[in-house]
């Protein structure tokens, strides 16, 4: 993996040539958040880092000192007095070293030839912390108020604007290919986030448990942290050969669902026909045994676009009288998240025809030629280039317009959006029908969840929507879940899933088997007039 510039204005030094040889070095597929290497800081209380092309620098809150090291071997080199005696950040900005002042609120600049200050202001930040440079501009992390980020003029320090932080935690900052990374020692995490708008494009895990510097080196980060006093280097480049995602905390559960058609009468069903979903592996579960029906299907096939379905078959349903459909299995469960930000996504010329004509059609609960949906992604697509930025900035538009309310029937996007309230599936309707507005295919997943305790029952279940993205394959994006005020708790909803949910559908909505719902569906003939009451409940065990 060869680095690349971090800023135009960045010149390469000669001597990057090594660095060069050794990143080509690490394994073939270096997903996300891998750790490549890492070595010990040379003092004992590091708290800040930046990388000026050949060497990292490292401050040392307190020795008082700015050491520079080897970024493969970590041996120290120069060290120079630091110009304050809190030092909490550390910048480069292509000639010279930016440092911050926790204590007093004072940003430095500083020749790294001679050691000299040569400019001194303070901030407007309540409490500065992690410090970056990109495009002319200071970047620093505040944990006041919440946690913000300011860009700064470097002439006086004025804040030229703010946006919002993940979390009063970020302790680091650094900016690269045009995101904003940032080091949350609250959560033991690397935000990947958007500079312009805040939001957070994905999380992942600190390679250290007290992450307080964070530095671009090439297409890989430098983390150093404060309680083992090292500095792990980690990948932060998509390689097309690795998965686009990363998942964790795996759980073992078995799972009976229950379906009751119930006639109270007056008179007979003549028949009845039961769809059930049948769930299958996804890159967060693995069924591990196949489902058991009782009683056996009439059929199992596949609805449009291939979803497994069983059929069940029952004739001359009495008054008083219902007929049933259990299925049971096992799943292997995992937590998951998507590590994926715009210049990953392909072309949209590059999204399969079969895929196109499937997931871009038009449907009675998705409205997409309606003036108000048209309307609403015209002025998004004004703002967004890139196919992720225009799902993202969609799905924030579903979650600012509406509010949960379960109230019953599913209506279709355009009066959802209009009413300001709506179901899960509501939700869901609402972002599938913006997103094939905007050319990207979109489906709907729906799912079992746990509920509460391991041992736990759902007769409510849930649903969201999956975005084809090209390179990256299907994206979830849970507009309900991410109906929240802050960025890391919006960021949870979108590329994000839970080892709490078994999907059971996938589903372009208004296909034969399932019509527009998820997880069953079913069709009677009453021979006179019947009252007919469904229900259906998946029971959990761990």
């Amino acid at each position: 993996m060869v680095p690349r510039a971090l800023t135009a204005s960045l010149a390469m030094p000669a001597s990057l040539a090594a660095v060069t040889l050794v990143l080509a070095a690490a394994p073939a597929v270096a997903e996300r958040g891998r750790v490549l290497r890492s070595f010990p800081t040379p003092g004992t209380c590091p708290t800040g880092i930046a990388w000026d092309g050949g060497s990292l620098w490292i401050a040392d809150h307190k020795a008082d000192r700015l050491v520079a090291v080897d970024p493969v071997t970590g041996a120290a080199g120069r060290s120079l007095a630091a110009p304050s005696w809190r030092t909490v950040g550390l910048a480069w900005d292509g000639s010279r070293l930016w440092t911050v002042d926790g204590a007093e609120r004072v940003a430095y600049r500083v020749d790294p030839a001679t050691g000299a200050s040569d400019r001194r202001f303070e901030l407007e930040a309540g409490l500065p912390r992690g410090l970056a440079w990109a495009g002319g501009r200071l970047w620093v992390s505040d944990a006041s108020k919440g946690g913000r980020f300011h860009e700064v003029d470097p002439e006086d320090g004025t804040t030229i604007r703010t946006i919002p932080a993940p979390s009063r935690g970020v302790a680091g900052l650094a900016i690269a290919g045009g995101v904003l990374w940032a080091a949350d020692r609250s959560d033991d995490t690397i935000w990947a986030i958007d500079p312009g708008s805040g939001e957070v494009f994905f999380g992942m895990p600190s390679p250290g448990p007290h992450p307080i510097g964070i530095a671009a080196v090439g297409d890989d980060l430098a983390v150093a942290d404060y309680q083992k006093d090292q500095v792990a280097v980690v990948s932060a480049a998509h390689d097309d050969r690795a998965k686009p995602w990363r998942r964790f905390d795996p759980r073992e559960v078995s799972i009976e669902f229950s379906y009751r058609l119930r006639n109270l009468g007056p008179d007979p069903l003549r028949s009845a026909s039961v769809f059930v979903a049948v769930p299958r592996d996804q890159p967060w579960q693995e069924v591990l045994t196949a489902p058991a029906f009782v009683p056996a299907p009439a059929a199992v096939a596949e609805d449009a676009g291939g979803q497994p379905i069983a059929r069940f078959e029952f004739a001359d349903v009495p008054a008083g009288s219902s007929s049933a459909v259990t299925m049971t299995l096992r799943a292997r469960l995992w937590s998951i998240r998507w590590q994926v930000l715009p210049r990953d996504v392909g072309a949209p010329a590059a999204v399969p025809k079969d895929v196109a004509r499937a997931y871009l059609a038009d449907g009675d609960k998705l409205a997409i030629d309606d003036p108000r949906i048209r309307g609403a992604i015209r002025k998004i697509q004004e703002r967004e280039t890139d196919a992720l930025s225009v799902a993202r900035a969609a799905y924030r538009f579903v979650a600012d317009r509406l509010e949960y309310e379960m109230a019953g029937g599913w209506n279709a996007a355009p009066t959802v959006l209009e009413r300001g309230t709506g179901s899960c599936s509501e939700y869901s309707f609402s972002l599938m029908s913006l997103l094939r507005a905007a050319g990207i295919p979109a489906r709907y997943a729906g799912s079992f969840v746990v509920r509460g305790d391991d041992a736990s029952w759902d007769e409510d279940y849930h649903r969201w929507v999956e975005a084809y993205f090209p390179g990256i394959g299907w994206f979830p994006m849970d507009a309900n879940k991410g109906d929240k005020p802050g960025t890391k708790e919006r960021a949870s909803g979108f590329g994000d899933l839970d080892n709490r949910v078994l999907v059971t559908t996938q589903s372009a909505g208004g296909t034969d088997a399932m019509a527009w719902t998820y997880n069953v569906n079913s069709r009677w003939v009453c021979a006179g007039k019947c009252k007919v009451v469904e229900d259906g409940v998946a029971e959990w065990s761990p």
